[in-house]
């Protein structure tokens, strides 16, 4: 499995099947969903449902595909996540880079 280096301020680690509750707790910040999709918060059965089944379709963790948690090393404060995965167009293959983040202190 790859792993991503830690940087000066965060550690990153590849969520899995198991970490729905993860996922969830971003969905609810209306902040972070303002930018989404105007602000709507997810319900648990949305991330099971949709969220996690469309994870398995890209998950690859020998090539870091996937959904991976942030979190802030002084305190381990969870901040949201970043999706990482290949996109196939009709000329090129090409990587996606999406962030989803939260305010922690909240």
């Amino acid at each position: 499995m790859l792993t991503l280096p830690h940087s000066h301020r965060l550690n990153f680690t590849l969520l899995g099947m198991q970490d729905a509750e993860l996922l969830y707790e971003v969905d609810q910040d209306e902040e972070v969903m303002r930018y989404l999709n105007g602000g709507k918060r997810s319900s648990m059965a949305n991330i099971e449902q949709t969220m996690l089944t469309r994870m398995a379709k890209y998950l690859d963790p020998a090539l870091g595909f996937g959904i991976w948690q942030v979190r802030r090393l002084s305190d381990q404060a969870y901040l949201g996540w970043v999706l990482i995965r290949l996109t196939l167009t009709s000329t090129s293959p090409s990587l996606k880079l999406q962030e989803h983040a939260s305010d922690p202190a909240q």
